[in-house]
């Protein structure tokens, strides 16, 4: 089996926040903002307004489809 296959199963979450920490170094080293740059502008900017415009688009599309035409 492989090793990382073994991971997974004995300590799924620990190995998944590891994945996930490391995208967020290859985005950090990529862009050159670094890693906890890259976390803040994923997180506390990119989601939370990826979040409110899907909040919008789904209250536009709630009050068209109660509206008759």
């Amino acid at each position: 089996m492989d090793i990382r296959m073994s991971a997974l199963f004995a300590d799924p979450v620990s190995t998944v926040f590891d994945a996930c920490v490391w995208v967020l170094r290859v985005i950090g080293n990529y862009t050159g903002m670094g890693y906890e740059l890259a976390n803040i502008m994923i997180f506390v900017v990119l989601h939370p307004a990826l979040t409110v415009w899907l909040f919008v688009l789904w209250r536009r599309a709630c009050t068209r489809a109660v509206k008759p035409e």
